[in-house]
């Protein structure tokens, strides 16, 4: 499909009211005055990743070239904290329903919570075919939503848009998009640049240009560097902005050997500014908020030039950032909350969110998890209930 047929047909059948896309079940938890929503969460299945893909999540941030002695006492120490136990549930689960119901029973903050579940496509950054291909991924997700409350988000890949069939880019965004019999639809659309690719990839424009219109929230993948592309050199195609102020065309090899640098090349909020100033009324949130790492580096020097980036784009009226996987370390919540406190634009714009299931990993996350919520206090209202609204349908309800 080409991208022109793509958006006229999205712009005709899409509505542009987000409140049309919301489940029977996510209105009916709506009806709660203390709903909450966990922004950003997972519950994809084995049949959705590489194997690899736990293998990595087990491992952590261990760094591949360090040696054999410092990877056996990461694996002892997440065997003491029972991560490794955690995570071998996940993999046994059959399907998505599982995964959430795992999730509800044993990661949620609360009983009344509506969930955005982001999906995860391997297939172009790693080059591998999943045993569950999208479109089921999509049918499956919909299925579910006639019975829990979530609000799903499509993984998107430039790359595919000029793959055939129904693994093309436009024919799945237009599958997700597409009531089923049920009227049950996607939400929202996620993008992880760490995979290989620009935000302002060329063949995202007409993506970024119907979700606009249409009010469909975008979250981006916005710090970490463990889930990225293996490939060292690519031939970038997107758009930047010039010395004059003006969006122009962007042509570019890069080639970054250290997998860590690269990763953080991509995930550079940065490069988000020239979408920004084509599509300014984007639905975007800023997916982990910088990053565990950029918030101990502000913590430890008082400056972080990828948060202060952050906050300058939440400048854009429907600009948010959650700080999803930041609660499994304590340390970087506690400088978060008093950023929190003195900042006007991260008390309006701040979002709540676990990053369950591949938060597992990163630490005792039970334990700081708790810890996060009791700090939240009367924080917990913007949090985990206003900005997320704000975010998702641009009203609180």
């Amino acid at each position: 499909m080409n991208p022109e047929d793509f958006k006229q047909q999205a712009m005709a059948t899409i509505s542009d009211n987000p409140l049309d896309r919301i489940s029977a079940k996510v209105t009916q938890m709506m009806t709660h005055p203390d709903t909450v929503f966990d922004i950003h969460c997972h519950i994809f299945d084995k049949y959705c990743v590489t194997k690899n893909y736990f293998l990595l999540r087990l491992l952590g941030k261990l760094d591949p070239d360090k040696k054999l002695d410092d990877l056996l006492d990461h694996i002892i120490n997440l065997k003491k904290d029972n991560e490794f136990d955690e995570l071998f549930e996940i993999m046994q689960k059959e399907n998505m329903g599982q995964v959430l119901e795992h999730y509800l029973q044993n990661f949620a903050c609360q009983q009344n919570i509506i969930t955005i579940p982001l999906m995860m496509d391997l297939d172009e950054g790693w080059y591998f075919k999943a045993d569950k291909s999208q479109k089921d991924q999509i049918k499956e997700l919909k299925e579910l939503m006639q019975n829990k409350a979530i609000l799903p988000f499509l993984s998107v890949d430039p790359r595919k848009a000029q793959k055939q069939g129904n693994n093309n880019l436009y024919k799945l965004f237009l599958e997700a998009f597409t009531p089923d019999a049920n009227n049950n639809q996607f939400f929202g659309i996620k993008v992880y640049p760490a995979l290989g690719y620009l935000p302002s990839d060329i063949w995202l424009w007409h993506i970024y240009e119907v979700c606009e219109a249409k009010k469909i929230p975008v979250v981006a993948h916005c710090g970490g560097s463990l889930i990225k592309s293996y490939q060292n050199g690519y031939d970038l195609y997107g758009y930047q902005i010039d010395d004059n102020g003006d969006i122009v065309s962007l042509r570019h090899y890069l080639n970054i050997q250290n997998g860590n640098k690269r990763a953080a090349f991509f995930n550079d909020p940065k490069h988000w500014e020239v979408v920004l100033k084509q599509f300014p009324k984007l639905k975007l949130n800023l997916g982990h908020f910088g990053g565990i790492d950029h918030w101990l580096n502000l913590a430890k020097t008082g400056r972080d030039q990828n948060i202060e980036t952050i906050n300058r784009l939440m400048a854009y009226e429907n600009v948010y950032a959650d700080f999803s996987y930041n609660i499994a370390v304590k340390e970087s919540f506690d400088v978060f909350f008093e950023n929190y406190d003195n900042n006007i634009t991260i008390r309006n714009k701040a979002m709540y969110g676990t990053d369950c299931w591949m938060v597992l990993a990163a630490g005792d996350f039970k334990k700081n998890h708790a810890k996060f919520i009791q700090r939240c206090g009367p924080r917990k209202e913007k949090l985990m209930r206003e900005n997320p609204m704000m975010y998702l349908f641009g009203q609180i309800i």
